[in-house]
């Protein structure tokens, strides 16, 4: 039952609970309480605005978890737009500083009270809490459910201490325990908390990655990180800084989004958090409730136990828990995609309510994520086109939503992020017409993902190779339950408009197969991680159609769910998470089980380690970098250099066996050149580098400036010129 829902038992009203929470929260932030203000900060700026909203518009007959999806994406929203006000209005009545702690604090908590008075007074029985049902919804089951994150973080930082993975080894076989159990029997665990459930797994997933670390580790973001931090620096929001002071146009693309500069500046400002710990902590919280929002939207078309596996496979692959943490704006972009298919196929809003919410979540995926607003542009107008031509309208997507999307995306990509998004949309597909030509015929125009995900690549050992057929059974069955529900129809509610959806869907994955370099311009395992938000229950249906096949005869839909969780899904889990790689002592990318022993694999992964991080901030403080030009290698440039040492990459040349040195110029070294002795000549493989060896004629004529252990920084004195 939904507490947060009107009923007949006692009554609460929810002024009284937002007003008690926002005088909490202000005075932990006077008293700058450790922890306490980090809750209760969370709280009411993740959950609070999204409630009140939901009250104020009448949303009613939601059950609890989607109240809570609903009202942390409407909360983000509101964070994401009042954030941008205050940032465009203040300046106005001489306050610089839009950003700072009481503007922010203040101008929140009267707009949401606002909100909350007006819906008082205009419907006061809509804003009762039902306190009976909140008291009543309390269970003993769901205490070893909980702890599951508790375990992940003590095995995170346990492994950033000693590098013992013991506890987070348990935890995967403890999830694959979990899930068996739910897939098992309903009285073991009662299908009413498999949303709980899933939410604790995903958390559970995304710390196990992003505490095993202690800085950011990763590509996007260190230049999330570079603009987060230039926004939090001046606590004001410039759009158009980024056209003045990079020339690359990433700087551009990410500066324009508010998922990157005024989301996590609030954040940080009212809870008092560093910025590492805002993306290494915030950000996976936020993210891991787009899988409770995947659960809800399968169950309503293909029941609880389908959406519960098809949502489990969709945490199961491993770009869940490791790429996306080092995407911080794809991590809230996703959140708002999964939303407004939400919103487009929920059958319990009314045409006003659907609106409201397309708009809002639609302006909250165009200001957090470009790629993700493109495509769910292609999706939208292709389906409404679609069932327009076969006239199967259902009132779900009409031209006004078309056309609403069309004007906000390009009016904020082309007027307010200077054209970088736009401009970035332009050149792929030049890149991608120019590939049809010329590369059409070339297997290696695909990608090297793509090649391994059609095992054209070489493998490395019989467990990868294993590893490969658990992921091409996943992706054989997505494609078999897609062919059974065209020819079966076999969903419960199958609107035309989420059949469009599916086959976009299908058609998008086979582009990134036929068509050259159109997967290289997300890259593939973005691409397939994405699509699986609308085509994980196809594997489920799929797992039904060949097992009930392989059997000669017809197998309850729950026997063949087990069967498929046993033999092809908690393998597939224990592979995609580095679990049979740590225990067989095999090639491993888990940075959290097997970093120990993966020698420079993590630098090429992103790692940044301590005495790196203290020489770029050494560097950029005592050292003109805006008048020296830096030398190092690529890694260094695109991670550590950008992200904590907040250098210009303008101002970063590739260290080479070629390089110039002039008078005034530094080379800066980290660990891996250190220690490891070689350079990254480009970013993401080992096989990119070359020793270091060969620009010791730049070093032995150049002066040692700083030195910590794991990072030294040379200056020249003088011009000087190396060659091979």
């Amino acid at each position: 039952m939904n507490p947060l829902q009107t009923g007949d038992s006692k009554f609460g009203n929810l002024l009284v609970v937002v007003i008690s929470i926002q005088i909490v929260t202000c005075v932990t932030m006077i008293l700058d309480l450790t922890v306490a203000r980090q809750v209760f900060g969370f709280l009411s700026l993740t959950f609070l605005p999204g409630i009140v909203i939901l009250k104020l518009f009448k949303f009613r007959d939601l059950s609890l978890t989607e109240t809570v999806f609903l009202s942390v994406g409407l909360s983000i929203a509101f964070l994401m737009f009042i954030g941008l006000l205050i940032n465009e209005l203040l300046p106005m009545t001489g306050i610089l500083k839009p950003l700072s702690q009481w503007p922010l604090m203040i101008i929140i908590s009267l707009v949401v009270l606002v909100m909350c008075f007006l819906g008082c007074l205009t419907n006061k029985e809509d804003f009762n809490i039902n306190i009976t049902a909140a008291k009543g919804s309390k269970s003993f089951r769901i205490l070893p459910i909980v702890f599951l994150p508790f375990l992940s973080v003590a095995g995170a930082l346990l492994v950033n201490v000693s590098q013992n993975n013991f506890l987070l080894l348990f935890m995967i076989i403890t999830i694959s325990v979990l899930i068996v159990l739910c897939t098992l029997s309903n009285r073991l665990i009662p299908s009413r908390f498999y949303s709980l459930v899933l939410l604790m797994i995903a958390v559970a997933l995304l710390f196990h990655t992003s505490l095993a670390t202690t800085y950011i580790s990763g590509w996007d973001i260190n230049v999330e990180y570079y603009s987060f931090k230039s926004t939090q620096n001046s606590l004001y929001w410039n759009s158009t800084i980024a056209r003045f002071t990079w020339t690359h146009p990433e700087y551009s693309r990410v500066n324009g989004m508010l998922s990157t500069t005024m989301l996590p500046t609030i954040f940080a400002v009212i809870l008092n958090v560093s910025e590492t710990w805002i993306l290494k902590i915030v950000y996976p919280l936020i993210f891991s409730f787009v899988p409770l929002g995947l659960y809800q939207l399968y169950k309503e078309r293909s029941g609880e136990k389908v959406a519960f596996v098809s949502t489990f496979l969709f945490m199961a692959n491993s770009v869940f828990f490791m790429e996306m943490l080092g995407l911080a704006r794809q991590m809230v972009g996703e959140l708002f995609f999964v939303l407004l298919f939400f919103v487009l196929l929920k059958d319990k809003f009314n045409s006003l309510q659907r609106s409201v919410l397309f708009m809002i979540f639609s302006a909250a995926l165009t200001v957090s994520h470009y790629s993700l607003s493109y495509i769910f542009m292609f999706y939208v107008f292709l389906t409404w086109l679609s069932v327009y031509v076969l006239k199967k309208r259902t009132g779900r997507i009409t031209a006004s939503f078309v056309v609403m999307l069309f004007v906000m995306l390009f009016s904020w990509y082309i007027y307010v992020s200077g054209s970088g998004p736009f401009i970035g949309l332009v050149s792929m597909g030049n890149h991608v017409f120019r590939s049809i030509l010329t590369e059409f015929f070339n297997p290696l125009s695909r990608g090297r993902d793509v090649l391994r995900g059609l095992g054209l690549e070489s493998v490395e050992s019989l467990w990868h190779l294993l590893g490969r057929v658990f992921a091409y059974v996943t992706e054989f069955l997505i494609v078999v339950g897609f062919i059974g529900l065209l020819n079966r129809q076999r969903m419960k509610i199958l609107a035309s408009e989420y059949l469009m959806f599916l086959s976009l869907s299908m058609v998008m994955l086979m582009s990134c197969v036929v068509v050259p370099s159109f997967a290289e311009s997300l890259r593939m395992t973005r691409y397939f991680h994405t699509l699986l938000i609308l085509l994980s229950p196809m594997c489920v249906l799929g797992g039904e159609t060949v097992f009930s096949f392989l059997a000669r005869r017809r197998v309850k839909a729950e026997s063949c769910i087990l069967i498929l969780v046993l033999i092809v899904l908690v393998p597939y889990f224990f592979f995609q998470t580095g679990f049979v790689y740590e225990v067989t002592g095999d090639t491993s990318w888990s940075l959290s089980l097997s970093r120990y022993r993966m020698g420079l694999v993590p630098y090429s992964q992103g790692l940044i380690d301590e005495e790196e991080v203290f020489g770029a901030i050494w560097l950029s403080k005592d050292m003109n970098v805006e008048r020296t030009l830096i030398y190092a290698d690529d890694m260094a440039k695109t991670t550590v250099l950008t992200s904590y040492g907040m250098i210009n990459r303008d101002q970063i040349e590739k260290l080479s066996n070629t390089t110039r040195v002039l008078a005034g110029d530094a080379v800066y070294l980290r660990r891996m050149n250190l220690i490891y002795g070689v350079l990254f000549a480009g970013r993401g493989y080992v096989e990119n580098m070359w020793n270091i060896t060969e620009i010791y004629p730049v070093l032995t004529i150049m002066n040692k400036v700083y030195s910590n252990g794991g990072c030294e920084i040379y200056k020249a004195m003088y011009n000087q010129t190396t060659s091979r």
